[in-house]
């Protein structure tokens, strides 16, 4: 469900989707965390007759833990909360020696993994509806970019301003903010500037 609320969010930029996967990740916390990292395969509610397990190994699809840690890394993009990425690397660690002995049962964890690294965060500034934030988003879509984030502020509210981002005014122009590890560079005011920041990078 977190990952499909990211997914829809990213897809339409609803922000009530990204309140969504916030929202199941506090209840996955709150339930079925590991105390020395990772997450159990049942929560703590359940039988405790009934031994509980963490997995790793991806199949035919991927496990749970792999795409969680793409869930907590995007999560500590979109928002800045330094819980998500402390918990990603609990996962990490958890799971370092299988996905080392068998790489090929490991590969949407060393895929998510690998995503978590440096990447670009990208923060669009104005209405769903203007056409400037909409040419950016259809230049932010083109391509696969899975170390790519992107989140859109809009001046009614919405989704939340993320801890990492400086101190920046959502009420002029629509405005692109390209950032790495939370340092940004200076905005770009339209679709064709943010496509050849992009590209330089």
């Amino acid at each position: 469900m977190i990952r499909a609320s990211l997914e829809i969010y990213s897809a339409t930029f609803d922000a009530e989707y990204l309140a969504y996967a916030i929202t199941f990740q506090a209840e996955l916390d709150s339930s079925f965390a590991a105390p020395g990292g990772g997450y159990y395969f049942t929560s703590d509610t359940g039988d405790a007759s009934i031994p509980r397990f963490m997995e790793s190994y991806d199949g035919a699809l991927p496990s749970g833990s792999s795409v969680e840690l793409w869930n907590l890394t995007e999560l500590w993009r979109l928002t800045g909360d330094p819980h998500y990425r402390n918990s990603a690397e609990g996962i990490e660690s958890a799971f370092a020696s299988a996905a080392a002995a068998s790489p090929s049962g490991h590969a949407m964890m060393l895929s998510s993994a690998l995503a978590g690294g440096s990447g670009v965060e990208v923060v669009v500034t104005g209405e769903r509806d203007d056409p400037t934030v909409r040419e950016m988003l259809h230049v932010l879509a083109e391509g696969y970019h899975p170390r790519r984030t992107v989140l859109l502020i809009e001046p009614g509210g919405g989704a939340p301003m993320p801890d990492w981002l400086p101190d920046i005014s959502v009420q002029g122009s629509p405005a692109a903010y390209v950032c790495r590890e939370g340092a940004c560079m200076l905005p770009v005011y339209s679709g064709s500037d943010l496509s050849e920041l992009l590209s330089s990078l």
